[in-house]
């Protein structure tokens, strides 16, 4: 049994978990989540520098993703899934639930999706 006042000084003493989860607390959340199930686990991340990315050795061109993404960041090209249109790109993620192969990564920080929700909070069509 948890005595309670040691679980007051934890949170008094040592501040418990005060704050909002963090960029570090989202990476090992990803990391457990991958070793126990790995068969949803994401293993294609895009290069230094870029948002979204499509794997072209593990990309079979069934379209999915440039069908669905809302803002049209990819297009087809000589059977393969290209990107387009990276700047537009407002990182719904429904590209990546939507590749059968896990061709397509989209990575992203807090800071750059609130960027993305200010830059976009005109548009009625979101």
């Amino acid at each position: 049994m948890i005595c309670l006042q040691n679980l007051y000084k934890f949170n008094i003493v040592y501040g418990g978990n005060k704050a909002k989860p963090s960029e570090k607390d989202k990476q090992k959340a990803t990391k457990f989540a991958a070793k126990i199930l790995p068969q949803y686990a994401h293993k294609f991340k895009p290069a230094k520098g870029k948002h979204v990315e499509v794997n072209s050795n593990t990309c079979i061109g069934c379209g999915r993703c440039a069908s669905v993404c809302p803002m049209k960041v990819f297009a087809i090209k000589d059977g393969k899934s290209i990107v387009v249109n990276e700047e537009s790109c407002i990182h719904c993620n429904l590209c990546t639930a939507n590749c059968r192969e896990n061709s397509v990564a989209v990575n992203h920080t807090f800071k750059e999706l609130i960027m993305i929700a200010k830059n976009n909070a005109w548009r009625k069509s979101l």
